[in-house]
């Protein structure tokens, strides 16, 4: 079973990502900050990471740059997606 670790700091949609990937068949592992979103990483390595991007205590860029300097989890993909719109 491939295992995703979700990170995003607002419990609601964290939950919502959760549901809707183990309806799919997969194992999720949840972190609520990117700090410990680098720590479950490290200790689980995922198959795949998706990470809010602007969270207090460790914002998606930062754990992404993290993750890449560490060769035990810089081949794990990670998606970055943000709430934030553009004009």
């Amino acid at each position: 079973m491939k295992k995703i670790l979700v990170v995003d700091d607002e419990k609601v949609l964290r939950d919502s990502i959760i549901v809707a990937l183990r309806d799919r068949g997969f194992e999720t592992i949840e972190a609520d900050n990117g700090t410990t979103g680098i720590d479950l990483a490290k200790a689980h390595r995922p198959d795949l990471i998706i990470s809010d991007v602007m969270m207090d205590n460790g914002n998606g860029f930062l754990l992404r740059e993290l993750l890449l300097e560490d060769p035990k989890t810089a081949s794990i993909p990670i998606i970055l997606m943000s709430g934030v719109a553009q004009k």
